[in-house]
């Protein structure tokens, strides 16, 4: 794509004005040009016009009558807004692109501020001159970062001199596009260089078949000379890209398709068998609907072939697997033989395909091997988020969203957990495409179920639930099949994997369904329809059909049904609680007006009351409402997470804090403290991530509980670990960028012992109070077991005295006036809460007997400070 043509403001200049007549008629003045609307002028206008075609699109359409009506209204209402919307692309376009173009000009590559930054930089000017309309920030977000993934694709397009072939080229593209976000990719993809290497692949691919006819004794050679140029160029694109050359090449992959199959060794040079390189190029084609119908399409050239309905042809599939090739053609061409009523000449290729595809997921450089990695990777991202922030001191809601945002936004935690979400969508197209042969295999040797059973455990835990649950219900839809009576041989599958199975799809589905959870809702009975029949009716309890009615109403934002599950609720089967978390996933998104009334918390407290099984069902609706929100913000594009996550957040809100208060110190999450750190740390990522977000008017309180209560159950699994130098130095890093810049504050905060906060906290000061008096105090967040004073002790002196939090502050603060900062606080609570060695201060039963016998104690002083701080203090004690 070249450059965009950001436009600049023409300068007009007055016209050389011609001698005037000898007449006495004199010419008009001529009149100032108008004066040309600035940049920002002309994004503001474009902003106003999409707007206005929104508000005539809703009015157009409401005034239609009839179905019809309204259906061509709105077609034609919604190609308008897309023209404005391209309008203020092009607007934003105009007025970034040249502030970036002079910021950059003249300064060395190496020098440069990135060009993404930068971008950035001058949108958020945007968004500042419409900070106070909520409603337009997600449109302007989205063309800003249209903008930065243009510029950035601009960027990575390479600039190629002399005869380079087009593999060539697209291995240097490969490169570049290595860790760039999907929109980036989708970008360069359409750029008319691109475009134009991807034709020209196609040529190139076809020429050694040029002129060479079918009966020639070269075609064999040449044929698998083709075959080895397309497979090398497309292995490592990504998949649609991939998808576009293999469409180029079809014309050549017929031919390839039409050798012999069953061939002599000497007649091939290549590498690679040609089968065993066509294996290639449809592994390298992934498992979209349009990628689907190519891979269905290469198999029909090949039915075209006599010598792929021989036995010999069964030799050459177990040739490219055991070389490592993608099975996925020959699980195509299975298929296919099948629907020709040649299924044992199927099975026999199926049976070679199952085993090639099992090593091909499971090889130490494959799919699985390569998410176990990426996943570990991100669990431990969440992990330390979770640490850091239980080990930082009390943060105020802002601080806590500023630290988590400054954690998410650093580019070496974005990579991991992008990694994570690439890795997954791997892994998941592969048992996908390898779908039928891997069900095969798995029915048919232990060692292959327990290998498939691994990758869908993989695939729940990582936000694929919906590839997960697919495989689940067609393993359990027949008993008596032999992979049903493999999986039975799983203890959990058909207990606690099949409701988290299923709470885990409702989330990647209302996460692929933009947070629609009506959408979300329809897909998710599609799956899993085929278990209703086989759902056995319990005595007392609620059937299948029951639960999703409820599941349906709840995503509607009607929660009574969903609340009626919690009855009975560890009687109720697997399936049935399973779809009480996706109730749970869904009501969260619906934006009901029960969310602010309570109805949402009401149902969802039923399940906190149901015992372990409500507990771990609640857990379970946590999880895969996390990975939604991952999935938005890492798996296709970090865009739509500004959208979706406001609708999201605030129930994820309720949910979280509800599932920490039945959390049982780690035991909910199979007593694995390690895993409930990155469970609270991924969710805590998700929240915070969305508060950035979430406009004034969303019920921003319900998220601050859910952070708070997971760090708060952080706090109390990880006491006692000893802090490294390179997390104080992570702690430091993210605490200047929440907005802490006081170097002493900071240092207190790291130095802080979580259980000596949490005993502040419970004293009732908040967050920021308990920061104002540690800047000058450090050692009043210190563990009372080391220099912290024993705070816990104040509890009952509150009591007696019926002192707020809020009046113990006060109080700490009138100690400290008049001295040095810090002092006055230090030496008050120093006999406030050593009750034992000052009884008179201990027992005072009154405000007025704690002042008296302050002032008793100031005669025993040996310090002038402590004796005017215990003054200081008294006084305020007898003016409140």
């Amino acid at each position: 794509m070249s450059r965009i043509d950001v436009g600049v403001p023409t300068r007009h200049f007055p016209q050389d004005i011609p001698a005037q007549p000898a007449a006495p008629v004199q010419a008009p003045a001529e009149q100032p040009a108008a004066p040309q609307p600035t940049p920002a002028q002309r994004t503001d206008q474009a902003l106003k016009n999409y707007q206005a075609a929104i508000t005539q699109r809703d009015k157009a359409v409401q005034d239609a009558e009839g179905m019809h009506e309204k259906a061509e209204t709105l077609k034609t209402e919604q190609a308008k807004i897309s023209e404005a919307k391209r309008e203020l692309d092009a607007a934003i376009a105009a007025e970034i692109g040249p502030q970036v173009d002079q910021a950059q000009a003249g300064v060395p590559g190496q020098f440069r501020r990135p060009t993404g930054e930068l971008v950035n930089s001058y949108g958020n000017v945007i968004l500042q001159r419409h900070a106070n309309e909520p409603a337009v920030q997600a449109v302007l977000k989205q063309s800003i970062g249209d903008y930065q993934a243009a510029r950035r694709a601009d960027e990575l397009i390479p600039t190629f001199h002399g005869d380079i072939t087009p593999k060539d080229k697209f291995d240097s593209l490969k490169a570049f596009l290595k860790g760039e976000p999907p929109e980036v990719v989708a970008k360069v993809m359409q750029d008319p260089r691109v475009q134009q290497w991807v034709k020209d692949a196609g040529a190139w691919v076809a020429e050694p078949l040029n002129g060479v006819d079918k009966g020639a004794g070269n075609f064999q050679a040449k044929a698998a000379e083709s075959a080895q140029r397309l497979a090398d160029t497309v292995e490592g694109l990504p998949p649609e890209l991939a998808t576009q050359i293999a469409k180029e090449s079809f014309p050549t992959i017929e031919k390839i398709a039409a050798m012999p199959t069953v061939y002599r060794g000497d007649a091939i040079t290549t590498p690679k068998g040609p089968f065993e390189n066509m294996s290639r190029v449809v592994g390298a084609l992934g498992d979209t609907p349009l990628n689907q119908s190519l891979r269905q399409d290469i198999a029909k050239a090949y039915l075209k072939s006599d010598d792929v309905k021989y036995e010999g042809f069964v030799g050459t599939v177990l040739k490219a697997t055991s070389a490592g090739a993608n099975p996925a053609l020959a699980i195509e061409l299975a298929s296919q033989l099948k629907a020709e009523g040649r299924g044992d000449f199927a099975d026999n290729i199926l049976k070679v395909a199952a085993d090639g595809a099992l090593n091909h997921l499971n090889r130490p450089d494959g799919p699985k091997a390569q998410f176990d990695k990426a996943h570990q990777a991100s669990v431990d991202k969440d992990t330390r988020l979770a640490e850091l922030l239980a080990k930082s001191g009390p943060l105020t809601t802002e601080q806590q969203t500023a630290f988590i945002k400054a954690y998410r936004n650093d580019p070496e935690n974005q990579k991991v957990y992008k990694a994570e979400a690439e890795a997954a969508k791997t892994l998941a197209d592969e048992l996908k495409v390898n779908k039928e042969a891997l069900l095969f295999a798995a029915g048919r040797n232990p060692e292959a179920a327990q290998k498939l059973y691994d990758s869908m455990k993989a695939l729940k835990d990582s936000g694929q639930g919906a590839v997960a649950l697919e495989f689940t219900v067609a393993i359990q839809k027949d008993p008596s099949s032999a992979v049903a009576q493999a999986f039975n041989k799983f203890g959990d599958f058909n207990g606690d994997f099949t409701e988290q199975v299923i709470a885990a799809a409702a989330g990647q589905l209302l996460a692929n369904h933009n947070g629609d959870p009506k959408g979300a809702f329809a897909e998710l009975k599609e799956m899993i329809d085929p278990l209703l029949p086989l759902a056995k009716s319990i005595p007392g309890v609620l059937n299948l059909k029951d639960g999703i009615e409820a599941v349906k109403l709840a995503s509607e934002g009607r929660f009574d049904r969903l609340a009626q599950l919690t009855a009975n609720y560890e009687k109720l089967p697997p399936a049935l609680r399973g779809l009480g978390a996706a109730g749970v996933v869904f009501g969260a998104a619906s934006g009901s007006a029960g969310l602010k009334d309570g109805d949402y918390a009401k149902a969802v407290n039923g399940f906190a009351a149901a015992g372990h099984a409500g507990a771990k069902t609640l857990a379970a609706a946590t999880k895969s409402l996390a990975d939604a929100g991952k999935l938005a913000a890492y798996g296709d594009s970090a865009l739509s997470f500004a959208s979706f996550s406001s609708k999201l957040a605030p129930g994820l809100g309720i949910v979280a804090s509800a599932a920490s208060a039945v959390s049982n110190g780690g035991k909910l999450f199979g007593g694995d403290a390690s895993y409930a750190v990155s469970f609270a740390g991924d969710v805590i990522s998700v929240l915070g991530g969305a508060l950035e977000y979430t406009v004034v008017l969303a019920p921003v309180g319900l998220i601050v509980q859910g952070i708070g209560a997971l760090v708060g159950l952080v706090g109390g699994l990880i006491v006692g670990h000893a802090k490294e130098e390179a997390f104080k130095n992570e702690q430091n890093k993210y605490l200047e960028a929440a907005g802490i810049s006081n170097d002493s504050t900071r240092k207190a905060l790291i130095d802080s012992d979580p259980e000596q906060v949490k005993n502040l906290q419970a004293l009732g000061l908040s967050n920021d109070q308990i920061q104002d008096l540690a800047t000058n105090y450090p050692q009043l967040l210190e563990s009372h077991h080391g220099h912290g004073p024993p705070v816990s002790n104040l509890k009952s002196m509150q009591q007696r005295l019926n002192l707020s939090g809020g009046e113990l502050y006060q109080m700490l603060k009138a100690a400290d006036a008049n001295g040095p900062p810090g002092e006055g606080s230090a030496a008050l609570l120093h006999v406030l809460t050593h009750t034992s060695w000052f009884p008179r201060v201990g027992n005072a039963p009154t405000r007025a007997d704690l002042a008296n016998a302050l002032e008793q104690e100031v005669k025993d002083m040996h310090s002038d400070e402590m004796a005017k701080a215990l003054n200081q203090a008294a006084q305020w004690l007898r003016t409140h």
